[in-house]
C-alpha cells in the first residue's frame, strides 16, 4: 500500500505527534475569536487557573462588557508590542500585570513549577482566521490562548508549491488585524512519513 504524503495526512501526523507526544489540547476553527484573533477560552482558563486574584481585581471576566473589554485592550497589546514580547513581558490591564506565561522554573521554587505545569498548548487544524473570507490556515499552534505559530504544509514531491503571489498575500495577511502572529511553511520529504 503507499504511503499517503497528502496535505490532509502531513497534518494528521503533525497534530497526532503534538497531542499523543506532548499533550498538546486539539482545538477546532470555533475556538478561535476572529475579532481578537486569539482562543479567548484558553487564555481565560489560564488566566482564572494561575492569576485568580487579578482576575478578581479587575473584573475583567465579570459581565460580557468587561470580558470584552479585557480582549480588546489584550488584542491591541499583541499588534502593537507582538506575541512574543507579551508573553515575556505580559499583559497590563487596568492595575494588575497578567502574566501571560511561565517560563521553565529551578528545581527549587515549587510554587513556580505548579504554574509552569498549567500552561496550555494547543495545536488547531484548518484555521478559518477571517470574517471577511473562508480562507484558512492548515495548522495554529497557540500557548494559553495566544497564537504563536502557523504552519502552511506543502509537499514540494506532490506538486504542492507556494507560488510567489500566495507568500505576498500571507505577508499581507499578516500585517491585517485577523493574524498578527508568526507564520511559517513546512515543506516534509515523503520519507519523512515512513
Amino acid at each position: 500500500m503507499p504511503t499517503d504524503v497528502s496535505e490532509k495526512q502531513l497534518e494528521t501526523l503533525l497534530v497526532d505527534y503534538l497531542r499523543e507526544m506532548h499533550q498538546y489540547e486539539q482545538g477546532v476553527s470555533d475556538d478561535y475569536s476572529k475579532d481578537y484573533a486569539l482562543d479567548t477560552e484558553r487564555v481565560k482558563r489560564f488566566l482564572l487557573s494561575t492569576q485568580k486574584q487579578k482576575v478578581e481585581n479587575t473584573a475583567c471576566f465579570a459581565s460580557e462588557v468587561s470580558e470584552r473589554k479585557f480582549f480588546t485592550e489584550l488584542n491591541k497589546q499583541l499588534a502593537s508590542r507582538g506575541v512574543t514580547d507579551v508573553l515575556r513581558k505580559g499583559f497590563r490591564y487596568i492595575s494588575e500585570l497578567f502574566d501571560m506565561y511561565y517560563p521553565l522554573p529551578s528545581e527549587l521554587n515549587p510554587t513556580a513549577q505548579e504554574l509552569y505545569k498549567k500552561k496550555i498548548f494547543c495545536v488547531t487544524r484548518q484555521l478559518f482566521y477571517s470574517k471577511e473570507n473562508q480562507n484558512s490556515i492548515d495548522v495554529m499552534i497557540s500557548l494559553n490562548g495566544l497564537p504563536v505559530m502557523t504552519l502552511e504544509l506543502k509537499n514540494h514531491y506532490t506538486g504542492q508549491t507556494v507560488p510567489k503571489p500566495c507568500v505576498s498575500t500571507s505577508k499581507a495577511a499578516r500585517r491585517s488585524s485577523s493574524l498578527s502572529y508568526i507564520s511559517s511553511r513546512i515543506f516534509l520529504k515523503p520519507s519523512v512519513l515512513t
